[in-house]
């Protein structure tokens, strides 16, 4: 399974404002502790940050950021 994101082209371009952002939401702490990523027989386990807690209500924007960071490190 793949999930995909669409992010507007203007925000693309510019970096550090799609960064800034993403760091309204998630505060300072976003992109700043890697994920803990682990597959074990092909499921993958990962770790939340420290700005993300998955048991309270969260906004779309915060979802969208934890996937965003949370993509980053799976790849690395």
């Amino acid at each position: 399974m793949h999930d995909t994101l669409t992010v507007k082209e203007e925000l693309v371009r510019d970096p550090k404002k799609f960064y800034n952002l993403a760091e309204m939401i998630g505060g300072k702490n976003y992109l700043v502790t890697p994920h803990e990523v682990i597959w074990e027989n092909d499921t993958l386990i990962s770790t939340a940050p420290l700005w993300f807690d998955m048991h309270q209500p969260n906004s779309l924007g915060a979802w969208i950021i934890y996937y965003f960071e949370r993509a980053l490190f799976i790849q690395q």
